[in-house]
């Protein structure tokens, strides 16, 4: 249940990259199953850490959901982003073939 004007978002999935999509796709599928609203948006802690800390400052969530890459800068970046929310760490952990 993507959110509308009238609905507080009481999750905010941050994903790393447009890579992570689908590991943010499946969490945004447990809240829709569970009626919880949320906002799903793609913001790099290392390519744009003023659009994070916006985000977070900005954002009525209750909780975030960070899905990050290898480096897992992005959980690390949203408490300190000014937030007094709690956030949860979700590593991405992608194996390289080749």
């Amino acid at each position: 249940m993507a959110v509308d004007n009238q609905t507080m978002t009481r999750v905010s999935i941050i994903i790393g990259s447009k890579s992570d999509t689908e590991l943010g796709e499946k969490a945004a599928e447990m809240l829709d199953e569970f009626q919880v609203p949320y906002e799903l948006d793609v913001i790099s802690a290392h390519r744009n850490p003023e659009k994070l800390a916006s985000h977070v400052e900005n954002s009525d969530a209750d909780v975030y959901i960070c899905v990050a890459g290898l480096a897992a800068a992005l959980p690390g970046a949203v408490q300190p982003a000014g937030s007094p929310n709690t956030d949860t760490g979700c590593w991405c952990w992608k194996r390289r073939v080749g």
